[in-house]
C-alpha cells in the first residue's frame, strides 16, 4: 500500500535543497522499508533461527526493494513528477489515469490496496503484541502480560494491551500526528538497538556470535550517524514551527525517554527478575 507519511514540520533552506528538504525526504522512505525485520518479532517460535532469520530478513528486504522501486518507476512513468506531487494517494491516482478506458481499475486497485492493508496489519497486531509477551517474560512489564490463552495459542493479554495503546493514539491525534509520532519512536529504537551492538561487543568481547554483523563497524555507524541527525532536525524544525500539532512528535521521543528511565529503574532494582521468571 501506498500510505506516504507526513512528517514534521521542516522549513526548507532557500538554495531548495537543504537538511531540512532531506530529512523530509529520509522520513517517508524510512517509514515504507519499517516492516522489513518484523520477522525478529516472533525470532523464538521460528524453525532453526540460525539459518531462517538471516535468510527471512535478507530475502525479504530484497523482495521487498524490488517491488517497492517497480511500483516507484510505474507511478513516475504514468504520472510523473507534478502529477505525483499532486496525487495523494499514488495507488488509486495512478489507476485513475485508466479510468476512461477502463473504468472498474479505480475499484480493483483501491480494493487491492485495502486488502494490502489489511494484511499488513493483522502481520503488525500479530507480531507488535509478541514485543510486549516478552518483555513481560523478562520482567519488565505485568506478570500477566506473558501469559498465553491456551485455547488459540496466543498472548491473549499483550494483544488487549496493544489495542488499547493504538485507540487511545486514534481517538487522540489525526493520521498526520499518529505518523510523526511514530517515525520519531522507530527511528530513535533503530538507534538504540544499533548502538547495542558496539556495546554488546566492547563488554562481551568472547560471547559466540552466530550471526555475522557485515560492514561493521562502518555501516552500523552510518546509521547511527544518520539516525542522530535525522532526530536533531526533526526536534529542531518541531521547535521553530508554528504551526498547530508541531509538538506531536516530541511525545514520542518523550514517551519513550520516560519508559526508557523506567527500564533502567526496574533493571536496576530487580537485576536477577528476569532469570527467576524464566524458570
Amino acid at each position: 500500500p501506498d500510505v506516504t507519511p507526513v512528517a514534521a514540520p521542516v522549513e526548507p533552506t532557500s538554495s531548495g535543497l537543504g537538511w531540512g528538504v532531506l530529512v523530509l525526504a529520509y522520513l517517508p522512505v524510512y517509514f515504507a522499508y519499517s516492516g522489513w525485520d518484523a520477522v525478529i518479532y516472533v525470532a523464538g517460535e521460528v524453525k532453526k533461527p540460525s539459518r531462517n532469520l538471516p535468510l527471512g530478513l535478507i530475502l525479504g528486504a530484497l523482495c521487498t526493494t524490488a517491488l517497492y522501486m517497480l511500483m516507484c518507476y510505474a507511478y513516475l512513468d504514468v504520472l510523473g513528477l507534478d502529477g505525483l506531487k499532486e496525487a495523494g494517494e499514488a495507488g488509486t491516482a495512478t489507476a485513475a489515469k485508466f479510468a476512461a478506458d477502463f473504468p472498474i481499475a479505480k475499484l480493483l486497485v483501491t480494493g487491492l490496496i485495502a486488502l494490502a492493508l489489511m494484511g499488513a496489519l493483522n502481520g503488525t497486531v500479530l507480531g507488535g503484541a509478541r514485543v510486549a509477551y516478552a518483555m513481560a517474560k523478562d520482567g519488565m512489564l505485568h506478570g500477566r502480560i506473558a501469559k498465553v490463552d491456551e485455547q488459540r495459542q496466543v498472548p491473549r493479554a499483550a494483544l488487549w494491551l496493544q489495542a488499547g495503546i493504538a485507540s487511545l493514539f486514534v481517538l487522540t491525534g489525526t493520521f498526520e500526528q499518529i505518523i510523526e509520532f511514530v517515525s520519531m519512536a522507530m527511528i530513535l529504537t533503530g538507534l538504540f538497538t544499533v548502538g547495542s551492538l558496539f556495546v554488546l561487543r566492547y563488554r562481551q568481547p568472547n560471547t559466540h556470535r552466530p550471526y555475522r554483523a557485515l560492514g561493521y563497524p562502518i555501516i552500523p555507524g552510518l546509521y547511527i550517524l544518520s539516525s542522530v541527525g535525522v532526530l536533531v532536525m526533526m526536534v529542531v524544525s518541531c521547535f521553530r514551527s508554528t504551526e498547530a500539532g508541531a509538538w506531536y512528535p516530541i511525545l514520542g521521543l518523550a514517551i519513550m525517554i520516560v519508559a526508557f528511565i523506567i527500564h533502567r529503574i526496574r533493571t536496576i532494582r530487580q537485576p536477577s527478575r528476569s532469570l527467576r521468571s524464566s524458570r
